[in-house]
């Protein structure tokens, strides 16, 4: 699936901040397959007032079964990162033409590795 896509220019300077905005993208793309070496066997996806999704495969399951609107364009305003926690937050444009504010609150396993053990995701519409 392709779509706009534009993100800070500062992931490419930190590894995690890199694997975030790979993830994001992946998510958007509706193929977490791709990013499935960042992502623990036991992730967690709170998607707040959805769901939550416990496990990898649980969460490749959601994505193969979503056929709903499709991303046109992504914009990750910012991604901070301290420690094993992170955040990121911007916009979606969809293929209806609504568009969503995001933010993803991350944590890694530890501060010292790349792997994401669970995101917790808000979603909101715009008028």
């Amino acid at each position: 699936m392709s779509f706009t896509f534009t993100y800070p220019k500062d992931c490419s300077n930190a590894p995690k901040k890199e694997t975030i905005k790979e993830m994001i993208h992946a998510f958007a793309s509706k193929d977490p397959s791709r990013v499935s070496h960042y992502l623990s066997k036991d992730i967690q996806w709170d998607r707040v007032n959805h769901q939550l999704i416990i496990g990898k495969e649980r969460l490749f399951h959601f994505f193969a079964n979503t056929q709903d609107n499709n991303v046109q364009s992504l914009h990750i305003e910012r991604i901070i990162t301290h420690g094993k926690l992170a955040s990121a937050d911007g916009t979606y444009t969809m293929s209806d033409g609504s568009s969503f504010s995001f933010c993803y609150i991350i944590t890694f396993t530890s501060a010292g590795k790349n792997i994401i053990n669970a995101v917790k995701t808000f979603l909101i519409k715009h008028d």
